[in-house]
């Protein structure tokens, strides 16, 4: 008898449930994606070994451009507001609770307190043009001209009153920054005892 031939079928794989997983994958990685907030001044930060991830909350950091300005950012909106009031009480400026809320919009302090209500004016799209913002004032004193001091040292005391803990101190400075401009930064918490602090770098890669 001849023998039976099996008709041979190529194999086929449904791939609808594939393309399902993808799709779900692809947007929980889009829905819980953390971006980049743009900076006034861009900062390219020296790079380091220390894998020690960057806290995400209770925190101040303290940007040092590679021409020397200083730059003041707060994690916790009801610290960075009760901070305000009461920076603009001791240096004597009037803000309008609209010009407040502009301020608490801003993801980046860079100007002097006396330049702060005319920054404020501006429209939204000068806030991050880097002639806007010439930085903080600061120097190796505590005095009034040391502002960065003032505003250190007040969101400290504020931080501790609102959450009961130490406020963390970042210091962002770019790799091509002189060192007497960090120097001037490390002195200004080091006269308000604040000697702990983290530095912000890049993972140097393995080569």
């Amino acid at each position: 008898m001849p023998r039976i031939k099996i008709k041979r079928t190529a194999p086929s794989v449904d791939m609808t449930a594939m393309s399902d997983v993808t799709f779900l994958l692809l947007n929980f990685f889009v829905m819980t994606a953390v971006f980049k907030t743009p900076e006034p001044i861009p900062i390219d930060v020296p790079a380091s070994v220390v894998t020690e991830k960057m806290p995400d909350e209770n925190f101040a950091m303290i940007t040092v451009s590679n021409d020397g300005k200083c730059l003041l950012s707060f994690a916790e909106r009801d610290v960075k507001q009760q901070t305000l009031d009461i920076m603009i009480e001791k240096y004597n400026i009037r803000l309008t609770p609209e010009e407040k809320e502009k301020f608490l919009a801003l993801e980046t302090l860079g100007v002097p307190i006396r330049q702060l209500k005319q920054f404020l004016s501006l429209s939204t799209d000068k806030y991050l043009d880097k002639s806007f913002n010439p930085g903080i004032a600061v120097d190796t004193t505590t005095n009034m001209s040391n502002e960065l001091f003032n505003w250190i040292s007040t969101a400290r005391k504020v931080n501790y009153g609102l959450h009961d803990n130490q406020l963390k101190i970042l210091i962002k400075a770019d790799g091509n920054v002189k060192f007497p401009a960090v120097s001037q930064v490390i002195e200004t918490l080091r006269n308000q005892k604040a000697n702990k602090f983290s530095f912000i770098t890049s993972l140097k890669s393995e080569a």
